[in-house]
């Protein structure tokens, strides 16, 4: 019989701890908002693991590491996406002679073990589990993790994010060095991290353009500030995000819930994309968490195709008047920096989608924003 559940009422240890103390094989899918991760089980061992998280897949990777440079990531996808047959992007990096065998196999095996634990940072989340035919993921598979090691790493990273964000409460802050702190750093993340300080960045734009979850960033922070290296510039002051506290939801909030839904539609229905899709993002009621799904992802399909009617994925985004102008607008946030500071006027839509971090509909969400205030333009568009 299958399973579904919400991560407050069964928490992801406890599930891990069922499915291998019951020698569960099947399919496992977990979701939060947009974000899927999908697990599979051979008799109580996770052999197979995907992720629809862009920071997760493949090029992020080589890119948090510089085994590649933006650009040759840039133009390996675009290269694969012209490709009649496509490749996949490691059997192109290989081909391109930028990553060996070998370092292609580490990172598949960090990309294995990175979505995983980022399941047990959710604040919220739902999930469903289902025996199901798993040969085909049996045959492909490499890996057969021990769900008991990954439950105990997996509740210590909790703990330790819990701890970071208390001394990083949101993503506003803005951080310095003290004369203390090394001018050079040896690790190529450290280098990464540092460079973002020393442009006077927020924690938001750092864990951005380092195309990571923020665990990792907060890590090296707290590393660096116990060692007395930097100080938090700005934001201090400000509160940390309050806290789920799974509580059951009550009638009258679902009903609230159910209505706000129908304002969904009914925006939907009047291509009122953009609006719809904000009112949607609101939504973390776990009673409606099926019904939320499906109604984004009818929503994304539709503001995908709306957009590439018209601005197809071949056409070049261009800017129409000098950085420095558009960044005195309050609305360009970390979000719309990272994208416009992609837009080089060689590039095509398809391959800056590819390459974001921010996954398809943020992206084109934050370039149709650019593009409605005529910052940008969209060279071989109708």
């Amino acid at each position: 019989m299958p399973l579904h559940a919400d991560i407050h009422t069964m928490s992801v240890p406890d599930f891990l701890q069922w499915i291998s103390t019951s020698k569960k094989s099947g399919i496992s899918v977990f979701q939060k908002k947009d974000r899927l991760k999908e697990l599979v089980f051979d008799a109580g061992s996770l052999i197979w693991v995907t992720s629809n998280d862009p920071r997760e897949y493949l090029g992020q990777l080589a890119l948090r590491q510089a085994l590649i440079t933006e650009q040759q990531l840039t133009k390996t996808l675009e290269k694969q996406r012209k490709q009649p047959k496509k490749a996949s992007l490691g059997q192109l990096l290989i081909e391109q002679k930028l990553l060996t065998e070998e370092q292609l196999q580490e990172l598949l095996n960090e990309q294995f073990i990175n979505i995983i634990y980022d399941i047990f940072l959710w604040d919220s989340g739902q999930f469903h589990f289902a025996e199901e035919n798993i040969n085909k993921y049996k045959e492909l598979s490499r890996w057969a993790a021990e769900v008991n090691h990954l439950v105990f790493e997996g509740a210590r990273r909790w703990d330790e994010w819990n701890r970071l964000k208390e001394y990083f409460p949101n993503d506003e802050i803005r951080i310095q060095f003290t004369q203390e702190a090394p001018t050079e750093f040896d690790e190529p993340f450290a280098i990464k991290v540092a460079k973002q300080i020393k442009q006077h960045k927020t924690l938001g734009e750092i864990i951005l353009e380092l195309r990571v979850h923020g665990y990792y960033v907060l890590q090296t922070l707290q590393q660096w500030r116990e060692q007395g290296w930097l100080t938090i510039k700005e934001g201090q002051t400000a509160v940390a995000k309050e806290k789920v506290t799974g509580k059951p939801v009550s009638q009258e909030t679902v009903q609230l819930d159910r209505e706000l839904l129908n304002q969904v539609s009914t925006l939907a229905k009047s291509k009122r994309l953009d609006e719809a899709l904000d009112l949607l993002s609101g939504l973390e009621n776990p009673a409606l968490a099926r019904l939320v799904s499906f109604l984004r992802v009818d929503l994304e399909t539709q503001y995908n195709k709306h957009f590439y009617s018209h601005f197809p994925k071949e056409s070049v985004p261009q800017l129409s008047m000098a950085e420095g102008q558009i960044l005195r607008d309050p609305d360009i946030d970390s979000k719309a920096y990272f994208i416009l500071s992609r837009i080089t006027g060689n590039v095509d839509t398809a391959t800056i989608v590819m390459a974001s971090p921010l996954g398809e509909i943020n992206t084109l969400r934050t370039l149709k924003l650019l593009h409605d205030k005529g910052y940008i333009r969209f060279k071989g568009a109708p």
